[in-house]
């Protein structure tokens, strides 16, 4: 470190080059670097999720997690095993040291799900995902007098939401819905049908699937089958026996169909009033504050055209952490200046009073090239970090200027 001082003052241009390198890079590099809560960490984790409808607890465990875990005990690196076995769901966390080939793991992992012959014939075929830490950014509120009126609200919203660049959202208090059709057993034993006919008639109507090919080379087309049924109305007008009038007997005549929430749904209320909750995340390459600015320009623009009755409302907005953490930065950093500015004028002379207070701007400018280049970001800690060393940053400007 001495001899460099030494060659710095022999050579007073390099010094000050020096300093407009570290400047500009630094001046870069803030544009560069993202701006989150939490610094961003890897999370070696894979996720095998199996789902068994109608089962319970014991048979999964019993079924699905056991055999799923007895086969990936064989898994190259593996530090830990961690399952959770559920009502109708199977879930095998796998975790590996950090320094783990998690592409090369995640491959392996497939590939021996895949070999295991003796799951459950009704069981859904395994999910395996590498799990990915998702940061909150804010929360989003949508209260109205019903949800029927919210659902097609809510449905805008999220492709809106989307069109603007916020991919990561989590939609609660929005029933998923099914529906009912109840039969009179009474009823089909006096018209000669099964509750197994009709299942097969409404299944083998309600399909949309490729239908095949017609024609060949420049005139060949595409067949599809487009009479999936969606709605109550679709199900109700759905033909199911030829009557004595060469009319047709529909499901509406002899069932009740309706459209009804699935059983353990969240329910949300706000203000004694239903309400759904978007969840707003980013992922870990995006910025914090430019997701939060996109968000506050869509809620500002969307509120004029809400119905009366439906109000929109923001919480938990987690991106005012990091805007508060910068602006506690800048705050020390104009009024530390300040005031070594005033301290140095007093006890030293003008010349070292300025090149110390030079030395504080420029040193955190190369201390975000730096962070930028170690693959950092702006965060609480690291914004932390660099308020602790305003007073090092000082005290050595003072030395080497003396």
């Amino acid at each position: 470190m001495t001899k460099i001082i030494q060659s710095f003052v022999r050579h007073p241009v390099a010094p000050n080059l020096a300093m407009v390198v570290m400047i500009l890079s630094g001046i870069w590099a803030t544009g560069q670097l993202t701006r989150q809560v939490m610094p961003t960490f890897q999370l070696n984790v894979i996720n095998v999720q199996v789902i068994w409808p109608g089962s319970s607890a014991e048979d999964v465990e019993s079924a699905v997690t056991q055999p799923l875990e007895d086969q990936l005990l064989g898994l190259d690196e593996l530090k830990a095993v961690n399952s959770t076995s559920r009502d109708g769901l199977s879930q095998v966390n796998l975790e590996f040291p950090e320094d783990a080939d998690m592409g090369k793991a995640l491959d392996q992992a497939k590939d021996i799900v895949a070999q295991i012959r003796n799951l459950p014939a009704t069981s859904e075929e395994p999910r395996i995902s590498l799990l990915s830490r998702s940061e909150p950014v804010a929360k989003l509120v949508v209260s109205g007098p019903d949800l029927q009126q919210l659902r097609p609200i809510i449905k805008r919203f999220e492709r809106e939401l989307r069109a603007i660049g916020l991919s990561r959202l989590d939609i609660a208090g929005l029933p998923s819905e099914e529906i009912s059709i109840e039969l009179s057993g009474q009823r089909l034993g006096e018209l000669g049908l099964s509750l197994r006919d009709v299942a097969g008639r409404v299944r083998s109507a309600s399909v949309d699937v490729p239908a095949g090919t017609v024609g060949e080379r420049d005139v060949a087309r595409q067949l599809r089958s487009l009479d999936q049924l969606r709605t109550v109305e679709g199900f109700e007008r759905l033909p199911i026996l030829a009557d004595e009038n060469g009319g047709f007997l529909r499901l509406g005549d002899i069932s009740e169909i309706s459209r009804q929430p699935l059983p353990e749904q969240v329910h949300i209320i706000s203000d004694n009033r239903p309400a759904v909750e978007i969840s707003v995340s980013r992922s870990e390459t995006e910025d914090s504050l430019l997701i939060a600015e996109r968000l506050n320009d869509w809620v500002r623009s969307i509120r004029s055209d809400l119905p009366r009755n439906v109000d929109i409302d923001t919480y938990a907005e987690q991106w005012k952490t990091v805007d508060e953490r910068i602006d506690l930065m800048v705050e020390n950093a104009l009024s530390g200046l300040a005031l070594v500015l005033v301290v140095l004028f007093i006890f030293l002379n003008g010349r070292v009073a300025f090149w110390v207070a030079v030395g504080i701007p420029v040193s955190i400018l190369a201390a975000l090239m730096a962070l930028h280049l170690f693959g950092g970001s702006i965060n609480v800690m690291s914004l932390f970090a660099l308020v602790m060393t305003f007073g090092i940053i000082v005290d050595d400007a003072i030395v080497v200027s003396e």
